[in-house]
């Protein structure tokens, strides 16, 4: 299947379900298994709405492989699945339906029939830049951005692994960050999450379509060790946020329980022990959850926080205590309350009953002072 920009998205000279009712207008990302696409509706009544378009990306070589060809669809039907499910940093799925292949050649290069049901995936489109491409242009971002950007990678954990989801590996090309919206982040694709049980742990055998360069990835994720659980996310979070930091990827730069020193001994103290504690190939010298690994990643943040909160208190009048209250009293008028407005008026209605008794009581004073 190929799409070209500003023409109508069909099938090599035939005219599919999505023909009449998507314009493809620009390639936005191209990854090893998709291409995604700005695409606007053909459709009366949403004329001018944009959209995400999606579809399988393959490589020439391996198109005779039809077990490659069936996995690379599986996968965009395993993402559209995981769309289905109520979970934030994710796009608003749109529509998702198939369409028949029947091209001979892909790309000029004979081959098998490229037969079959081709998936394709409409989200709603959003802005954002893969943390890919921002580290390919900043080579590395400050210690502070790369760890807020942190924190909301613990939340994306955090709400995964709340729906039985594990991520299995964050991978820089899959999150995309808003530099305009205070670098929010949304996941570009979701074709590795894995469903997991109760407790966080999916089997080996039930891993539905994995496709990595493992440059994220936890050891026994790249090692295919029995069983994995969200301790193995916890490693990819470390990790990403290594790349934030340094620009290298973990895997490239793994040397015993932690990455080599040099790489992280200019960052502050609790900015190491996060990585170090992240990054150890055992899973049970890790955090034991995101929860955990947001809150050690927060006390790693204060240290940014202290002279902006110095700053912050010259703008801020101090509290006056209630003896100094008295003195800035004589000084200021004091400021309208209404409640003390009532209060006078309640007196000022009482005062006929109450005056007799202030008489009597202020007689029976000055006659005790007399005795005196």
């Amino acid at each position: 299947m190929e799409l070209k920009a500003n023409t109508v998205l069909r099938e090599s000279g035939e005219e599919t379900e999505f023909s009449s009712r998507w314009e493809v207008l620009e390639l936005l990302q191209s990854t090893r298994y998709r291409n995604s696409y700005l695409a606007r509706s053909l459709r009366d009544d949403l004329t001018d709405h944009r959209v995400t378009l999606t579809v399988c990306r393959y490589e020439k070589r391996l198109l005779t492989n039809e077990n490659y060809v069936e996995n690379v669809r599986r996968r965009l039907l395993h993402e559209a699945e995981m769309l289905t499910l109520p979970l934030n940093f994710l796009p608003e799925p749109v529509d998702f339906f198939t369409c028949k292949n029947t091209q001979e050649k892909f790309g000029g290069k004979s081959g098998k029939m490229l037969r079959g049901i081709e998936p394709v995936l409409i989200t709603e489109t959003f802005a954002g830049e893969p943390l890919d491409v921002l580290i390919g242009r900043e080579k590395r971002l400050p210690e502070e951005r790369a760890l807020r950007l942190g924190l909301r990678l613990c939340d994306l954990l955090i709400d995964l692994h709340r729906w039985r989801v594990l991520a299995y590996e964050l991978r820089a090309e899959d999150i995309l960050v808003d530099a305009s919206d205070h670098d929010r982040i949304w996941v570009a694709s979701c074709a590795n999450y894995q469903k997991s049980d109760e407790g966080g742990v999916v089997v080996r055998d039930a891993l539905v379509v994995p496709l990595t360069d493992f440059g994220f990835a936890a050891p026994e994720v790249e090692e295919g060790r029995a069983s994995l659980d969200r301790r193995s996310d916890i490693y990819s979070l470390g990790a990403l946020v290594l790349y934030l930091l340094t620009g290298i990827k973990a895997r490239d730069h793994r040397t015993g329980e932690q990455p080599a020193r040099s790489a992280i001994e200019s960052f502050s103290a609790e900015t190491q022990a996060f990585l170090g504690r992240c990054l150890s190939n055992g899973p049970k010298d890790r955090f034991p959850d995101a929860k955990a690994a947001r809150s050690a990643l927060s006390k790693a943040i204060t240290r940014f926080q202290g002279s902006g909160a110095l700053r912050a208190s010259k703008k801020v009048r101090r509290a006056l205590s209630p003896s100094s209250m008295s003195v800035r009293h004589s000084s200021t008028p004091a400021p309208y309350k209404p409640r003390s407005a009532i209060f006078d008026l309640v007196k000022i209605v009482l005062l006929p009953v109450l005056l007799p008794f202030i008489i009597l009581r202020w007689l029976l004073l000055d006659v005790s002072n007399r005795r005196r």
